[in-house]
């Protein structure tokens, strides 16, 4: 297997599984003590099972086990394929009624791939302009759709056909201040940009290139900061930069990038594909920093995708970073806590963002409601100490990463 040491033996299996997946290699692998179980566990909490077991077979393991990841992989390629439907089933909605939009993530993602089926997908995310919420929470409703009441930071939840719909206004992830209007100003023609793709289904409305990979990477590094990434967002990474010549990728990508501070990350997570997946080096990425990539993969396998690991990434979160925009600021994590809860209150409560003498009352009821559930067992318990000790370990190594800084702002650092 790749120089993975610092993992645990399924950790490394599963890289190892994925790793030959996306690079067309079928090498023998070591089953005399392979924890299935776990290894299925893994693959599933990462949303990479099809990927991974996409070329298992009888050389493996034996008939018995074959079989019941067989029948898993039916279930979760079935899954898939809805999704998949689903995709297509809104763009024949979308574009009937003339409203702009464009899907990102999602089945934009799963094109990059060798074979788009074997990318695990969740939701449907989609993009559209602020002006036509109207008409399209119109249109979504009298097709079926059903919109969720819960409040969300950077989206709106509709539901339809045991189907998901996110529609966004603006990817999740960017920062406010002078680097938060200029990724803005980067995204203002992604509408106009954006192009019909032919899927197996029909078609879809996907991102330019240059715009999918900026929401690629504002989608990671704010979810890395928040709950946490998984193993998907790396092999979405890995195929996307594959297509691209070092030359092709610098001129579409670094300057804008670094206007905006994120070359740094970039480089980096293209480093972390090369050292998991086993990805060709790319001259741009820049050295080694074994530290910290390793940081950073062993707390993706830590949390899992969106955290699902471990309950508390979603309350050392709170002491990290917002979760309504992107970057890690300089504040205390006491600070970082009263903001994110604030913001929480805001979504939740919009009155208290128009009126913050409303605020306390938000603190009480939501706090005071999350305390009486985690009494009566419908809430995981809190470990205050625990979850301030791994969020100071977590805004440590996510400083490391520089979101968000340009260059100027690293000189007038170092000046």
């Amino acid at each position: 297997m790749g120089n993975w040491d610092f993992l645990n033996s399924t950790e490394q299996t599963l890289l190892f599984l994925v790793s030959d997946a996306l690079n067309g290699n079928a090498r023998p692998l070591d089953t005399d003590k392979l924890d299935w179980t776990a290894l299925k566990y893994e693959a599933y909490i990462q949303t990479v099972s099809v990927l991974a077991f996409s070329k298992i077979n009888s050389e493996f393991c034996s008939e018995e086990e074959l079989g019941s990841i067989r029948r898993f992989l039916q279930m979760q390629m079935s899954r898939n394929i809805a999704v998949n439907k689903a995709h297509v089933f809104l763009h024949s909605v979308m574009h009937s009624a003339g409203i702009p939009y464009s899907i990102i993530k999602g089945a934009a993602s799963a094109a990059y791939y060798p074979d788009p089926f074997v990318r695990s997908m969740g939701d449907v995310d989609f993009l559209i302009n602020r002006s036509d919420y109207e008409k399209a929470d119109a249109l979504l409703t009298e097709k079926g759709f059903r919109r969720s009441d819960r409040g969300h930071f950077y989206h709106i939840v509709y539901e339809y056909n045991d189907c998901r719909y996110e529609m966004h206004f603006e990817p999740a992830g960017i920062p406010d201040g002078r680097v938060g209007a200029v990724v803005q100003g980067y995204l203002a023609d992604i509408l106009d940009c954006a192009r019909e793709q032919e899927t197996v289904f029909g078609e879809i409305t996907v991102p330019s290139v240059f715009h999918h990979g900026l929401i690629m990477l504002l989608h990671m590094s704010h979810h890395m900061t928040t709950e946490g990434i998984g193993l998907r967002h790396l092999c979405d990474w890995a195929v996307f930069v594959k297509g691209f010549t070092d030359e092709e990728f610098c001129s579409v990508f670094e300057e804008k990038l670094r206007q905006i501070g994120l070359w740094d990350f970039t480089r980096l997570i293209t480093r972390i594909c090369t050292l998991t997946l086993g990805c060709p080096e790319k001259s741009w990425a820049g050295e080694r920093d074994k530290a910290l990539e390793e940081g950073i993969v062993r707390d993706m396998f830590k949390g899992g995708n969106f955290g699902q690991k471990s309950g508390a990434r979603t309350h050392e979160s709170l002491l990290i970073s917002n979760a309504s925009k992107g970057g890690i600021e300089e504040k205390s994590m006491v600070g970082q806590f009263i903001e994110s809860v604030n913001d929480i209150i805001y979504v939740k409560w919009p009155a208290a963002k128009k009126c913050k003498l409303l605020l306390p009352f938000g603190w009480l009821f939501y706090l005071g409601r999350y305390v009486l559930r985690s009494l009566f067992g419908k809430r995981t318990k809190i470990e205050p100490k625990k979850i301030v000790a791994e969020a100071a370990t977590r805004k440590t190594l996510y400083g490391k990463l520089n979101l968000f800084v340009t260059d100027s702002k690293k000189q007038d650092g170092e000046g």
